[in-house]
């Protein structure tokens, strides 16, 4: 799942050809130090429902 800055929030595939698994563990990497990712009103009311199963699955884990 991809972002900008305006709020658009879509599937990487849809802007680009492809992107590889070694593309997204560099972004993992990136993001790895933190503990707050600060997201728009947009991207927030968009991945609401996906949040608390992600939150489950990771608990579970």
């Amino acid at each position: 799942m991809m972002t900008t800055l305006n709020g658009r929030l879509d599937d990487p595939l849809a802007w680009i050809g492809s992107v590889g698994d070694d593309q997204y563990r560099a972004i993992d990497r990136l993001y790895a130090p933190y503990d707050t990712v600060f997201v728009g009103r947009v991207t927030c009311e968009e991945m609401a429902s996906y949040w608390p199963a992600l939150c489950r699955r990771m608990s579970e884990a």
